[in-house]
């Protein structure tokens, strides 16, 4: 199963570079059925291939909910660098569809995701 669903990946990506969203999407539903919990590297990867896919599409509320999706199945199998770059992916989504208060949450969980913390609370600054 873990080869076909990385095959079936493969295909969903020549069929979304050829300009095919519904091949696409049906592919990727193979690689997810394909996978079932054995393949989760080829499982998040279809989840941002849909993400990419939905937002091509103008999708961006579906494909925030599939970047999320699979920066969580990347973070359960310990990927924190790759679910930390989806974050950041998300971010810029968003930031180019005006979601800003969105893109700075996601920019904020990519921080996370790398062990990034604040250094100097901002509650603890002064007013100007």
């Amino acid at each position: 199963p873990i080869d076909r669903a990385w095959t079936l990946l493969g295909l969903a990506r020549v069929a979304f570079l050829a300009g095919d969203p519904s091949a696409c999407r049906e592919l990727l539903a193979q690689v997810h059925a394909t996978a079932d919990g054995h393949a989760p590297l080829a499982e998040a990867e279809a989840l941002v291939l849909e993400g990419r896919s939905l937002a091509a599409e103008g999708k961006t509320d579906l494909a925030a909910q599939a970047y999320q999706r699979a920066v969580h199945r990347l973070s359960a199998i310990g990927a924190d660098q790759s679910a930390a770059q989806l974050w950041f992916d998300l971010a810029d989504l968003l930031t180019g569809v005006g979601m800003d208060e969105a893109a700075t949450d996601a920019y904020r969980r990519a921080a996370v995701s790398t062990g990034l913390r604040a250094r100097v609370s901002t509650t603890t600054l002064a007013p100007s």
